[in-house]
């Protein structure tokens, strides 16, 4: 059983996977108070599937792009789950998520601040570090061969989670 957990950006969600099957989830719209929400969560999200803690196989955990102080929340809180059952804690960023799901050439660009992020993939590897562009930077643009993935399906809902799991079982399965 896999624990999704994100509170980097402006949602905080939680969800237990069995398998590639969500079992029960929790995501909020949030700019603050990631804090004081997020581990409540988590316990909703285990009663609610009646699982315990201890069934976890591993706490997958978004590492960003977004507020630092939310992705410390969220980090600290895989930490100590991981470190309490003996589970597994695996950082993943919104760029490993959508970027290593599709073959070619892959532009990653994701709102933040008043800029963008972006991160080059090809074949599901970075080919470049993710870095912050202004918007009308001509980095922000895709090259003529790649494809551009603004990360539409990664604003909200237990699908988007699913992909923080996929590249976390895609990561685990690498080694």
């Amino acid at each position: 059983m896999l624990l999704v957990l994100d509170a980097a950006g402006d949602r905080c969600a939680a969800a237990l996977f069995a398998g590639d099957a969500p079992v029960a989830w929790r995501d909020e719209a949030m700019t603050r108070g990631h804090a004081e929400r997020l581990m409540p969560m988590i316990a909703e999200v285990f009663e609610e599937a009646a699982a315990s803690p201890r069934a976890l196989d591993a706490i997958v955990v978004c590492t960003g792009p977004g507020s630092f102080a939310g992705a410390r929340i969220g980090v600290a809180a895989a930490r100590g789950l991981a470190l309490s059952t003996g589970a597994a804690a695996i950082g993943v960023s919104w760029f490993d998520a959508l970027g290593a799901r599709t073959a070619g050439a892959v532009l990653v660009r994701l709102a933040h601040g008043q800029g963008v992020a972006i991160q080059r993939f090809r074949d599901r590897a970075a080919v470049s570090a993710a870095r912050l562009v202004s918007a009308d930077d001509p980095a922000a643009e895709p090259a003529a061969d790649e494809r551009l993935d603004a990360g539409a399906e990664a604003r909200g809902g237990v699908a988007r989670l699913g992909l923080l799991a996929a590249a976390a079982r895609q990561r685990a399965a690498d080694g």
